[in-house]
């Protein structure tokens, strides 16, 4: 009786160190994928926030005023569109076609906003204002999906808190 209990031990304690090694990997691994993936949704939003924001100052008349507007919105263009080509393939359909016709919006917007003639600021706003109106379907988007994912990244800390208690149980059965 005793040989077979310290034999159910050490199978026992053989299986929680291995159980106990793979969950740990496990959990290494989804701690740097959801750091990693939480980063680059932080970042894509930010973008669209700061190019938002600049798209609220109204389109100046003078060309002094102008060129330093057209700039800031510029920066602010490139700086989504190094996003969007970073984490588009991390995207799914529906957001990936919505970037899509975005990305005709904002060329076409960028374009606009390059040539533009200063003695024709009605046409800049007509095109600012239909880029601004996809802009804020991109961020609604986002929105929603960023708040699915803070209910993603809840559920995997209940995961962890889980994981945390199942070694624990674990700890306690081998002794």
């Amino acid at each position: 009786m005793a040989l077979g209990r310290a034999e159910a031990r050490d199978s026992i304690e053989k299986e929680r160190k291995a159980l106990y090694t793979y969950f740990s990997k496990q959990k290494i691994a989804l701690e740097k994928a959801n750091e990693k993936h939480k980063e680059g949704r932080r970042e894509f939003l930010t973008c669209v926030e700061n190019l938002k924001t600049s798209l609220h100052d109204e389109v100046p008349v003078s060309s002094e005023d102008y060129d330093k507007y057209k700039s800031n919105v510029l920066k602010h263009i490139y700086e989504l569109e190094e996003e969007v080509r970073q984490n588009y393939p991390l995207m799914n359909l529906t957001v990936q076609s919505l970037l899509d016709s975005f990305k005709v919006k904002m060329d076409a917007f960028r374009v606009n906003l390059a040539l533009h003639d200063v003695d024709n600021p009605d046409k800049v706003e007509k095109i600012k204002k239909e880029f601004s109106e996809k802009l804020e379907d991109v961020r609604k988007l986002l929105s929603k999906r960023e708040n699915r994912e803070l209910k993603v990244d809840n559920f995997i800390e209940n995961i962890s808190t889980s994981f945390d208690h199942l070694k624990q149980a674990i700890l306690e059965l081998s002794k």
